[in-house]
């Protein structure tokens, strides 16, 4: 399976544990620490598209470094920029940026699995978290 197929795969799975949801039910806090499902939705639209710029530069042949960045400070940057988007923006985001990762997968013949997995790891680890919340309730 390519890399690009992977994504998709986890994308989708990601997908099915908040597609279904009314905005409500997306805006219910504490699911994953202090964040709501839309606030998962939209971190993981940041790193998404984080992960496309990187995949966009590989592919002009140049430098994109996220070596030695404070997960956590851009973690709680991020949540700050975006708690108080909408459900729909926070979904949108997240689709955007997959397909814009994507289209970076696809058009660069050099992108290999190790240079994505981590996105795809993260699309798992989100879908784990949501899919034992909805269990849960």
């Amino acid at each position: 399976m390519s890399a690009a197929e992977q994504l998709n795969q986890r994308f989708a799975s990601l997908r099915e544990t908040y597609a279904d949801l009314d905005a409500d039910s997306l805006a219910t806090p504490n699911v994953v620490g202090v964040w709501s499902p839309k606030d998962v939705v939209a971190h993981t639209a940041y790193w998404s598209d984080l992960e496309a710029q990187g995949v966009e530069a590989k592919a002009a042949g140049t430098e994109f470094e996220d070596d030695g960045v404070d997960w956590e400070a851009v973690n709680e940057r991020e949540y700050e920029r975006s708690k108080d988007w909408s459900a729909e923006q926070a979904v949108s985001a997240l689709d955007a940026a997959h397909a814009r990762l994507i289209a970076a997968v696809e058009s660069n013949s050099s992108v290999s699995e190790d240079d994505v997995k981590g996105t795809w790891e993260h699309y798992d680890e989100h879908a784990a978290e949501l899919g034992a919340w909805r269990a849960a309730r």
